[in-house]
């Protein structure tokens, strides 16, 4: 059983549905165009995820965004790319 919250108006439509899983922010690290990790700590029965967000604009660049591994005990994010230049992000993690 869990708890939550519906509200509904007087034809019974659901106007509110706070029953469901909501995500948690729990950071942000900023990457500063290197390589890096960082630990965390996500409850072991959540779903964890990130979210990366460039600083710098790659629209007409070759700018790449680094690859992200999270797991419930870590954040690490890796620049590895042919070609390009690494772009300087934030990655927001949580969970739900």
């Amino acid at each position: 059983m869990s708890a939550g919250f519906i509200t509904r108006n007087e034809q019974g439509v659901i106007l509110v549905d706070m029953s469901k899983q909501l995500s948690q922010a729990l950071g942000k690290v900023t990457t500063n165009k290197s390589n890096g990790t960082q630990t965390v700590d996500i409850p072991g029965d959540k779903t964890p995820f990130y979210i990366i967000a460039p600083l710098e604009n790659s629209q007409r660049t070759q700018g790449k965004s680094p690859g992200v591994t999270l797991t419930r005990t870590s954040i690490s994010w890796n620049y590895n790319f042919a070609s390009g230049f690494a772009l300087n992000c934030d990655i927001y993690y949580g969970y739900y």
